[in-house]
């Protein structure tokens, strides 16, 4: 499943050096395509599946270092989402078959497109995972518009066109099983169509649009490409264009309600799109790549990927991969500020992240005193208080399950920790 994970805020004296920001590092070992893996799906940090053009379907279980190929199918396979080690669905462009679906970790991949129902009119560009029982389809970049949902983990999907309101779908997230957003175009690919992101509150039923964007020159067309959340408030999406050498990308600070256009004067066709933080992110994917620090203010090229990427992984602000002509990874996990006598680090975790049931967060305290470890939700608003006053210096653990919000589990929380006017907080996943 590709995860919607995780932000990381620590809040330290100005006196604290600065962690060294971390890069991207090609995986020498990594198969090689001459155009790109279309599409990657990581259900842990260490492992994953990538496909390509060729139809071939590679894993990884030991986070990169070594990949092995699990199956070629001969379709052009374009979207992954995978649930566990061994179940998965890939999606097909340009072929009768529309999807394929895994039981054996990709060694075997069954035609499951005579389960949609209606029948869809092209390929799966996107797909979306919210556990092992809901998944999304979108498709396809060229039109026709139209998403597949399943409610019993891919025994059935259900096909909802929409023609009427969109030309084309490429890209699909959402936020928990009733919260998505799906992205395209207002025509199909290169007919002069505007950008668009489509948002559902229903689990999918029902679609409208929440942002179209501005008008492009006279015969010539753009559409929305790839999402990246990199915090529940914090979202990009990737302008593909047909015109022009300066490119834009879409901005949401409130969880996707309202959007900005932001220009990209480096670069006009932007694909691969993926932020680290709510500041720090790359674009790629139509001959360049760059990145920004300032969350999309400025941007800068990069060597550290190629410039084919179309899809970026993450996990929380500390690991994620790249999938271009080769695969990337980006490892912060050893990565760490120098201790200072006064400013001690704080350590806080969420395990296991994501999670389908308790959650054990584990936090240190340098010194003795008081402490405040609560849980909000996406919105800010305070569900549960796990530990409040004094502490000993050291370990601490407590236990939270989604369940004690008293309202209908969300897809993300923040469990933030306060002490001594220090905060430290990370955002888990919950998958329902």
């Amino acid at each position: 499943m590709r995860r919607f994970l995780l932000a990381v805020f620590l809040a330290a004296p100005a006196a604290a050096p600065a962690a060294q920001a971390p890069d991207w590092e090609l995986l020498q070992t990594s198969p090689f395509h001459g155009y790109r893996f279309e599409d990657g799906s990581f259900i842990d940090p260490s492992t994953g599946f990538i496909v390509d053009p060729q139809g071939r379907t590679h894993r990884t279980t030991d986070a990169g270092a070594t990949w092995q190929l699990r199956s070629e199918v001969g379709s052009y396979l374009r979207s992954a989402a995978f649930t566990s080690a061994e179940h998965g669905w890939v999606g097909v462009l340009f072929s009768g078959t529309r999807l394929y679906e895994t039981s054996d970790a990709g060694a075997t991949m069954v035609d499951v497109t005579p389960r949609i129902a209606p029948a869809i009119g092209g390929g799966i560009c996107g797909l979306w995972a919210v556990n092992a029982d809901t998944a999304f389809g979108v498709g396809q970049y060229s039109g026709p518009a139209y998403v597949i949902r399943t409610v019993d983990g891919g025994a059935t999907w259900q096909s909802t066109d929409l023609s009427a309101i969109a030309g084309s779908l490429v890209d699909v997230f959402f936020f928990d099983s009733q919260r998505g957003l799906a992205v395209g175009g207002t025509a199909g690919a290169d007919t002069g169509g505007r950008v668009l992101v489509l948002a559902t509150e229903d689990g999918g039923a029902t679609w409208t649009p929440r942002f179209t964007g501005s008008p492009p020159p006279t015969g010539q067309g753009e559409w929305a490409w790839k999402i990246s959340f990199p915090t529940p408030l914090v979202g990009y999406v990737s302008v593909e264009r047909t015109f022009g050498s300066t490119g834009k990308v879409l901005k949401t600070t409130d969880g996707g309600l309202t959007w900005i256009e932001i220009a990209v004067p480096q670069a006009g066709n932007m694909q691969g799109i993926g932020f680290l933080t709510a500041d720090r992110g790359w674009i790629s994917g139509r001959g360049d790549a760059l990145v920004t620090v300032d969350g999309g203010v400025t941007w800068a090229n990069t060597s550290s990927i190629d410039e084919q990427v179309n899809r970026f992984a993450f996990f929380g602000d500390s690991l994620g991969y790249a999938m271009g002509q080769r695969i990337y990874r980006l490892d912060a996990r050893t990565v760490t500020s120098a201790p200072t006598p006064d400013a001690p680090a704080l350590a806080l975790t969420v395990m296991p992240n994501p999670s389908s049931g308790p959650v054990t967060v584990s936090y240190h305290l340098p010194r003795a005193g008081d402490a405040t470890l609560a849980v909000f939700d996406a919105l800010g608003r305070r569900v549960a208080v796990l530990a409040s006053g004094a502490h000993a210096a050291g370990v601490h653990a407590a236990t939270w399950a989604a369940a004690d919000a008293g309202r209908s589990a969300a897809a993300v929380y923040v469990v933030r920790l306060e002490t001594a006017g220090r905060v430290v907080a990370r955002t888990f996943a919950v998958a329902r």
